[in-house]
Formats: structure tokens, C-alpha cells, sequence
């Protein structure tokens, strides 16, 4: 996206992100997503509403460059477990923003920040 549209834009549109409940949310996507991205520590994907023709972001996740040491079969117990928690960590936020919209239309995906 920042090869797309440049860097202050996508700061733009970062910023214009909010999350009440959570201002670390807030935080890591308004200060640390396109630096995380740039230090290749993090991949930022944005998630975004459509309606009426117009793109809201609605919300993001971030997948961590990192490697996790685990030794034999805790491993595919601790990767299942970290898969639960993102993709329930999506869901309770996509869910929380359709019940505060009219019109959920579609949800569209852009790839990294």
C-alpha cells in the first residue's frame, strides 16, 4: 500500500482509524504499523467497509515477523492456539463494527500497510 499510494497517505488513512476500548489499538496503527512494515518486523493488513460507494477502514491485524521456538508436540498445540486467538480477535472486531453500521455491504481486505 505505501508503494501504492506513498507514505503520507497511508498515514492519513491510518489515522483515521479509531478504537475507543483499546488506544494501544490505536496507538500501534496511527505510530508503529508503517515502521513495523518498513523494518519488515510486522505486516499490517487493513480490513475496510463499503458503502455507498465509500471505503471505511474498520479495522486491521497484524501478522509479527518472528520465529517461535517450540520443542515437538507442543508446537502444533501452540500454533492452533495463536490461529484461535488472531482469527477470534477478527471476528469479535468485525462483529462489533456491524452492529454500529446501517448497511453492511462487504468487507474488503488490502495487503500490507
Amino acid at each position: 500500500m505505501i508503494d501504492l499510494y506513498g507514505e503520507e497517505e497511508c498515514r492519513i488513512i491510518l489515522s483515521s482509524f479509531s478504537c475507543p476500548l483499546g488506544k494501544d489499538v490505536e496507538d500501534f496503527i496511527s505510530h508503529k504499523a508503517i515502521e513495523f512494515a518498513k523494518q519488515r518486523i510486522a505486516m499490517t493488513f487493513l480490513v475496510f467497509h463499503e458503502r455507498d460507494e465509500q471505503l471505511s477502514m474498520v479495522g486491521y491485524y497484524t501478522l509479527a515477523n518472528k520465529f517461535v521456538s517450540v520443542s515437538g508436540h507442543m508446537l502444533v498445540l501452540r500454533i492452533l492456539n495463536c490461529i484461535c486467538f488472531i482469527l477470534n480477535m477478527i471476528l469479535w472486531h468485525l462483529e462489533s463494527v456491524k452492529k454500529n453500521m446501517m448497511n453492511w455491504q462487504r468487507v474488503q481486505c488490502w495487503f500490507r500497510c
